[in-house]
Order: C-alpha cells, then sequence, then structure tokens
C-alpha cells in the first residue's frame, strides 16, 4: 500500500493509526508501494517515503515486484 496514489490517503490513516494503537519498535513495509499500473518514478517514492517518515517508529521497505 498505495498501490495507487489515490489510496495514499488511506497509507496516512494507517500510520496514524499505527502511531495511537501499536507498540511495536518498528514497522515492516513488504513492498509493492505501486501498482502494476503506476510508474515508479522519484516523486512517487518521495511521497510514500513522507507518509512513513510520519511514523513514531522506524520503517524498513522490502522491495516488492514492482519497485
Amino acid at each position: 500500500m498505495p498501490y495507487a496514489f489515490d489510496e495514499l490517503e488511506d497509507l496516512l490513516e494507517h500510520v496514524e493509526r499505527h502511531n495511537q494503537m501499536s507498540p511495536s519498535a518498528f514497522l515492516v513495509h513488504l513492498g509493492d508501494i505501486l501498482g502494476d499500473d503506476e510508474d515508479c518514478t522519484e516523486p512517487s517514492y518521495q511521497q510514500v517515503a513522507e507518509a512513513l517518515l510520519g511514523l513514531a517508529v522506524p520503517a524498513f521497505v522490502i522491495p516488492g515486484d514492482n519497485e
């Protein structure tokens, strides 16, 4: 997530919910930050990175098959 730019708001909501409810020390994103039909451009990576920087814990992103 997000698989498309219109899902970025959902990611931001997940980040907020994680900050409020999760006792975890870190988060691992299992890849596919964009879907098959999205171009993986520098700005798209930056948008997702900025969203994940909102986490209260470190985030580690494992590249998926769409990166």
